[in-house]
């Protein structure tokens, strides 16, 4: 019987649990509330009293004598080759009665045991009311540029280390295994992966742009290019014969095996400027001639045969390059060719034209230009 006192709000009833070492299934019991009512000072001055809404409680016995469910916390891992060990958690759920036993081993996938993790087989025991333990394997590193690999960790049978019969309670509280198997992949050490790759990067290019004659500059030339298939394509083959002369024209370039490049870079910068000039030229007597501004046609004319190729080749280094370097100074550069080399190549042409012959540049601006 729970009595409350003046200002008295809240009371506790306290109920015996018995515990046992027997797996049973979850049971409960109500706690009813009844019969409530008030004690008045007064025998002529009742207190109206009455029991609230809640007045049963359900009480549920869950039963902590499962040996429990034993598995991994997940079914993938990652480990870093250098990190030189991986430690796999191996959980204990749904019960933790008494000690068990559990046996495990490491099974090869692509990673092969010595190789690049070292096998391990042994056992792993709970004692009573442990929920976690750890199996350690040891990862080789051979500081060798090589793809993700993976192995696998399997758990056995769990042995019960307790006297139990045959009956229907010792089966049911029997350890069982929830997720015994998990992969563990190997991955490369991301700061040895890029440095490799920094170093192929450069490499690679060096072999694909590299040249050592002019023999092979023209056969290069003259060459239609295959697809990924090693098929060649209408596509490939009108845009070969349309950028023929073109590359005919560059293949001209000395090869860049000779002075380590430097004179392939100057004579590349000389004609990409002349042919800038020419350019800016012909697009201006073909303005001339149709009537069309110069305003006009540097926007329209000139940036088309300079400027647009340009941003698709901007776009093209923003996509194959890991940063932005390459296509800021794609634009830079271009942008200094076109004006540096392209219109002060003519100037500087015209004031030493004029310097030999003595006579005095002048330039004739027109009012014209600026309506």
């Amino acid at each position: 019987m729970l009595t409350f006192k003046p200002g008295e709000e809240e009371q506790e009833i306290e109920i015996a649990i018995v515990d046992n070492d027997i797996y049973e299934d979850d049971e409960q019991f109500m706690v009813r509330l009844s019969q409530v009512r008030a004690h008045s000072p007064s025998q002529f001055t009742p207190i109206p009293v009455r029991l609230g809404a809640a007045s049963t409680a359900t009480v549920l016995i869950v039963d902590d004598d499962h040996a429990g469910a034993f598995g991994f916390t997940s079914e993938k891992f990652k480990v870093v080759e250098s990190a030189g060990e991986f430690v796999a958690e191996v959980v204990r759920t749904r019960g933790a009665r008494g000690e068990v036993s559990i046996p495990y081993k490491t099974v090869d996938g692509q990673a092969k045991a010595g190789d690049d993790y070292e096998h391990c087989e042994g056992t792993l025991r709970f004692s009573d009311e442990q929920i976690k333990a750890e199996i350690r394997i040891p990862i080789v590193n051979d500081d060798e540029y090589e793809k993700n690999e993976d192995f696998f960790i399997e758990l056995g049978e769990p042995i019960w280390h307790r006297d139990m019969s045959d009956t229907d309670e010792g089966i049911k509280g029997r350890p069982v295994l929830s997720l015994s198997r998990c992969k563990v992949v190997i991955t490369e050490d991301k700061e040895f992966k890029s440095f490799v790759d920094r170093m192929l990067t450069n490499a690679n290019t060096s072999i694909m742009v590299g040249t050592s004659s002019w023999k092979q500059q023209f056969n290069e030339a003259i060459t239609v290019e295959e697809d990924e298939d090693g098929n060649i394509t209408t596509k490939e083959k009108i845009m070969h014969y349309v950028s023929l002369p073109w590359k005919l024209l560059f293949a001209l370039i000395p090869p860049t095996d000779y002075y380590n490049g430097w004179l392939c870079f100057v004579v590349a910068i000389v004609m990409i400027g002349l042919l800038t000039a020419i350019i800016g030229d012909l697009a201006s007597h073909f303005g001339c001639t149709v009537g069309m501004k110069d305003t006009v046609t540097a926007i329209s004319l000139v940036a088309m045969g300079t400027s647009v190729p340009d941003t698709f080749a901007s776009k093209t280094a923003a996509i194959q390059d890991k940063w932005a370097d390459s296509s800021i100074g794609n634009v830079t550069g271009s942008n200094a060719v076109n004006v540096f080399l392209g219109i002060g190549i003519a100037w500087a042409i015209a004031a030493c034209v004029h310097a030999w012959n003595g006579t005095q540049f002048v330039y004739v601006f027109h009012l014209s230009l600026i309506r």
